[in-house]
């Protein structure tokens, strides 16, 4: 039985997602140069029907990914939608995220606001769904924890990420639909964001280490005043597919705790 601090949200406490994605084959507004492949789609995997959720199938025979973030730049900062790439480590695209988040909220709540992150494929497929209520980040109060819920593209819940109570070290528990812990994610004392390179410990329960989130010293955007940090996230291939969205949404909720500014 987990401890009332540490378990997932209930479900009241989160928004439906969109049933669509808006804007998922828009271009961005200005041309980002990138060492990935920008263009270049990773291939459709083949596997058994029925033996994933839709859409998770591209993540089955990977052991990587790569998040890269764009962002469309439509008058100042704090109403630039936040959009992402995610690329396998041959440099082809498996998906493209677009954070659906209110202006308001942007503007007076900054990285500790609520957004819903849809993920979707190369054919507009929504293959999960992000959602984050807002929080205000106070590491001595456990109630005011970060946590994510991760959902399938139908609306199922797959997991969460939860915040755990930690004075010394960043500390997230992963846990499946079943509310049952799976993994956790150790960062460093310091996750600060001057620092280019910070590596955040992912370990298995009773299997210790099987991966870990690195974040990535960002480029500095061309005509925007805004830096941007990538990640890495490595796991098993042999991994669950729900396990491995579920570390996908560890690095985006690490990004929003420690490291995104607007």
């Amino acid at each position: 039985m987990m401890a009332d601090k540490d378990s997932p949200p209930r479900e009241s406490s989160v928004v439906e997602p969109r049933k669509k994605i808006s804007s998922i084959d828009r271009p961005p507004r200005y041309h980002e140069q990138t060492t990935y492949e920008s263009t270049r789609w990773m291939p459709k995997p083949t596997i058994i029907e029925g033996s994933c959720d839709e859409g998770l199938e591209y993540l089955v025979p990977l052991e990587s990914l790569h998040i890269e973030q764009t962002v469309e730049s439509r008058a100042v900062c704090c109403v630039a939608e936040n959009t992402y790439k995610i690329f396998n480590k041959d440099g082809e695209r498996v998906f493209w995220c677009c954070e659906e988040t209110d202006v308001c909220i942007r503007c007076v709540c900054g990285p500790a606001r609520s957004f819903i992150m849809d993920i979707s494929t190369e054919d507009g497929v929504n293959a999960m769904h992000f959602l984050r209520p807002v929080r205000c980040d106070i590491v001595c109060l456990p109630c005011c924890g970060n946590h994510l819920q991760i959902q399938t593209n139908a609306g199922e819940v797959m997991g969460y990420i939860v915040q755990k109570f930690n004075l010394f070290a960043p500390e997230l528990g992963c846990f499946d639909e079943n509310q049952v812990e799976i993994m956790t994610v150790y960062g460093p004392s310091w996750p600060l964001r001057c620092y280019n390179n910070m590596v955040f410990v992912i370990e298995q329960v009773n299997k210790g280490k099987i991966g870990k989130i690195a974040k990535n010293g960002g480029k500095r955007k061309e005509r925007i005043n805004m830096d941007h940090e990538d990640f890495d996230v490595t796991f098993p291939q042999s991994l669950n597919p729900r396990h491995k969205a579920i570390l996908l949404g560890a690095a985006f909720l690490v990004n929003y705790m420690y490291f995104e500014i607007s």
